[in-house]
């Protein structure tokens, strides 16, 4: 099945959005106590003794303005943690696509997070139509009510400004914190926890921003027959012992035909604020059947399914259209190895290499590699048929080499021996590690460069393998954050 091979991406996403929004929760209680420091300073400066209503007034015009500032970061804050977090399921989904058929298939089926946050940030999304800007609005005025409370209890009390800047310290921390009298002093504030509503509405924003772009990606994945409502670990101890079964019980046994806890995408009910469950795809069929699927559709072969999604949602893709893309697709990574498809290789239209090696030549390789294990197959029957579907004229994996013709091409031939190569070095890959695939691309690529002299190649070799590499290149950048040089992977042989 192909959700065991998405699961994984999955949860990467999801732990990925649960620590963006503990890195937004952090920042946010940073805002807070950035912005008590700041009242604090400026109490002191007033070099006076007791409280005086004239002082108050003066402070509140400094309160007014740095409410205004902290507004501002908490919008900023929580904004940038909505765009993080609803790009990952678009990402993990990519990923997918990518494990399916390579980057043709990514640039083809996985269509960016547009217009995801609309709803969010203008309200329409909730019902009381109260959009992020407002909400943190009203957030800001109940920390500038709260300081202006203190300020009055504090003259009501005769406390000294000194005695004010203390008080406004400890309004700042966990309620457990505070001194025990604190609360008899404030106490509309006593147990109140000064980001909390913040925290609160970052996390069910943040939240829905995850769960809009997992519902997209999965409406716009034609093969996702479901999305399935999955309990967090925490929900037994967090709802159910102290206040009984909720929403999410029933969620999680509803059942329509599609199976226990599975809606229709379009259908899924939204996660109450501060839900911690998950929402999966459910993809019943598996990476090869999807692939080999799409790739007769990419060839002209009628689809239903198929059709329709392209009909719907052809036209929006920013790449290009989707069909032409696969068609010409750089590469295509099965669950035995890598793949070299029609682009990258010279196959004539009726399937036959363009420019194979010299005879002798490839015969020396060929008993060099098979005394070192590497078993070298000229395909026929089946596999002929599997490689042609895809344009492909070579497939690696730990075993051998599997090439399409009597003899292949000098690139196609060499870049999988180097593939195999690293397979014996480095291990086989898991169809869902990206990270290794783009690493490995980038090391043979840069070897089959650098040799590609001595290996025979023509000038358009050269040309094909430079613009492979410029790509892989940038995508190491993408998926790991820095160059393939600056990084901790070495996949060179």
């Amino acid at each position: 099945m192909a959700s065991e091979d998405y699961l994984p991406l999955f949860r990467r996403a999801r732990a990925d959005h649960l620590r963006n929004i503990q890195n937004v929760s952090a920042e946010i209680v940073a805002l807070y106590r950035q912005a008590i420091a700041d009242l604090v300073k400026k109490a002191l400066e007033a070099r006076r003794g007791s409280l005086t209503q004239r002082w108050a007034a003066e402070y509140a015009l400094s309160l007014e303005q740095r409410v205004k500032e902290l507004e501002a970061g908490l919008y900023d804050v929580t904004l940038q943690g909505l765009k993080r977090s609803a790009a990952l399921p678009t990402i993990a989904m990519g990923d997918w696509w990518e494990a399916v058929g390579g980057q043709s298939f990514r640039d083809a089926f996985a269509l960016p997070p547009d217009n995801v946050l609309t709803g969010l940030l203008d309200g329409s999304f909730y019902r009381d139509r109260k959009g992020l800007s407002e909400r943190i609005w009203q957030v800001a005025q109940d920390f500038e009510k709260d300081v202006g409370y203190i300020v009055q209890r504090g003259i009501a009390e005769k406390k000294s400004v000194v005695e004010l800047a203390a008080d406004l310290e400890q309004y700042v921390e966990k309620p457990a914190k505070r001194d025990w009298d604190w609360g008899k002093v404030y106490p509309n504030l006593s147990g109140k926890k000064v980001d909390y509503n913040a925290q609160r509405l970052a996390r069910t924003s943040i939240n829905h921003a995850y769960f809009l772009d997992n519902v997209k990606v999965c409406t716009e994945n034609p093969f996702v027959t479901a999305m399935h409502w999955d309990l967090s670990n925490a929900h037994e101890e967090r709802q159910v012992i102290p206040f009984g079964p909720d929403e999410c019980d029933e969620y999680a046994e509803h059942d329509e035909g599609l199976g226990m806890g599975n809606f229709k995408p379009e259908e899924i009910p939204v996660p109450h604020p501060q839900c911690l469950c998950a929402q999966w795809a459910v993809i019943p069929d598996s990476l090869e059947d999807i692939g080999a699927r799409i790739g007769a559709w990419a060839s002209g072969e009628p689809d239903e399914l198929l059709d329709e999604w392209y009909d719907k949602y052809g036209s929006r893709n920013p790449n290009g259209d989707p069909k032409e893309i696969l068609r010409e697709g750089l590469k295509y990574q099965g669950n035995s190895g890598i793949i070299k498809t029609r682009g990258l290789t010279k196959l004539t239209e009726n399937n036959k290499v363009v420019n194979p090696m010299d005879e002798a030549k490839y015969i020396r390789m060929k008993s060099g590699l098979e005394k070192i294990g590497c078993t070298v197959i000229s395909a026929h029957g089946d596999d002929e048929r599997f490689l042609i579907h895809f344009g492909a004229e070579a497939i690696s994996d730990s075993h051998g080499i599997l090439h399409l013709g009597d003899i292949p091409s000098a690139s196609a031939f060499f870049e999988e021996i180097i593939h195999f190569a690293q397979m014996r070095k480095y291990g086989d890959m898991q169809t869902d590690d990206m990270i290794e695939r783009t690493a490995r691309e980038v090391a043979a690529n840069r070897k089959l460069l650098a040799h590609g002299t001595e290996y025979g190649f023509t000038q358009e070799d050269f040309e094909d393998i430079r613009n492979n590499l410029a790509f892989w290149e940038k995508d190491f950048i993408r998926k790991v954050g820095v160059s393939y040089e600056e990084s901790d992977f070495d996949r060179g042989i």
